[in-house]
């Protein structure tokens, strides 16, 4: 299991950049009371990880099977 994780925190880390990105970007336009970007921003982002979880691990749509 140790041996799984070390690839597994490396990839996850590399995603914690963009998460830094966005959040910032998001308590700023939340402060100018401009919160209707990042709502949508957040449901698309979420429609499109669940689309792209069941691509992988059914392969559809020309994706490979990762099941």
């Amino acid at each position: 299991m140790v041996a799984l994780a070390g690839p597994w925190i490396q990839v996850i880390s590399l995603s914690l950049f963009p998460l830094m990105v966005f959040q910032g970007f998001r308590e700023f336009a939340a402060g100018l009371g401009l919160t209707r970007q990042a709502m949508w921003l957040s449901i698309l982002a979420n429609v499109l990880n669940g689309l792209l979880c069941y691509a992988l691990v059914y392969g559809r749509w020309g994706a490979p099977k990762w099941a």
